[in-house]
């Protein structure tokens, strides 16, 4: 289990969070019975949703006044 995964501002929008995305995708298809990644990331966080999406996953919804009393995307990955 992943949980609250930061990238440092400081290497932001140098593709760490991108390469960790596939990392725990590429993870999960080796643990037998892995069925799909899933997580949110802030409505502000617009270029996560764009990732997933770009990489084969969904956006499932949104989390209204979730953790911390902000919005969050909904999204998952379905593995096969």
């Amino acid at each position: 289990e992943l949980q609250w995964v930061v990238v440092d501002p400081a290497v932001r929008r140098l593709g760490v969070g991108l390469e960790l995305y596939d990392l725990v995708v590429r993870q999960a298809r080796f643990f037998e019975g892995s069925a799909k990644v899933w997580g949110v990331c802030r409505t502000t966080k617009a270029g996560v949703a764009r990732h997933v999406v770009r990489q084969g996953g969904r956006v499932v919804g949104t989390l209204h006044r979730h953790a911390f009393g902000q919005d969050y995307v909904l999204w998952e990955h379905l593995l096969d």
